[in-house]
C-alpha cells in the first residue's frame, strides 16, 4: 500500500512530498528499524511508456537515510494515512527540486528508490512513482 502527494504547481519552487506505506517480508511481518542495517535513497525520472528509450536518468545520487527516521517499530494511522485501517510503517518526507518536476513530461515521471538491506543480507528495493497531476 502505498500513498503519495501529486505533485501540484511545483513549477517554480521544490516540492516537499510525503511517501508513505506497509512495507512486510516475505512472511507478511512489518519492518523495523531493527531489522534494517542500511536505506539509501535517490531520485530518478524514469520513462513510462517505453517511448523514450528507456529513461533512467539518476536527477540525485543515492545517500544513506538513518532507518529509524523513516520506519516505525509498529503500524501508524495517523499522519495522513487514508488507504485502509491497518496503517504504515514507512514515511518519509522529500523534497523534489522545481527543475526535475519542470521536466517531467508526457510519458515521463519521476521514482523515488529506497534500497534498503536487511539485517538477514537481503536486498529490498521500495520504488514511489511520482507523476504531474
Amino acid at each position: 500500500m502505498i500513498l503519495a502527494t501529486p505533485l501540484q504547481d511545483a513549477a517554480r519552487r521544490n516540492h516537499v512530498v510525503t511517501l508513505m506505506a506497509r512495507l512486510v517480508d516475505r512472511d507478511g511481518v512489518c519492518l523495523t528499524p531493527r531489522r534494517v542495517q542500511t536505506i539509501d535513497v535517490s531520485l530518478h525520472q524514469k520513462d513510462a511508456d517505453g517511448a523514450n528509450a528507456g529513461i533512467d536518468r539518476e536527477i540525485q545520487p543515492a545517500h544513506a537515510v538513518d532507518p529509524n527516521a523513516l520506519l516505525s517499530r509498529s503500524l501508524c494511522q495517523t499522519g495522513g494515512w487514508r488507504v485502509d485501517d491497518v496503517g504504515f510503517n514507512f514515511r518519509h518526507r522529500v523534497e523534489i527540486p522545481a527543475d526535475a518536476v519542470r521536466e517531467i513530461t508526457i510519458g515521463t515521471f519521476l521514482e523515488v528508490r529506497f534500497h534498503i538491506l536487511l539485517t538477514t543480507g537481503e536486498h529490498v528495493i521500495v520504488r514511489f512513482q511520482l507523476r504531474k497531476a
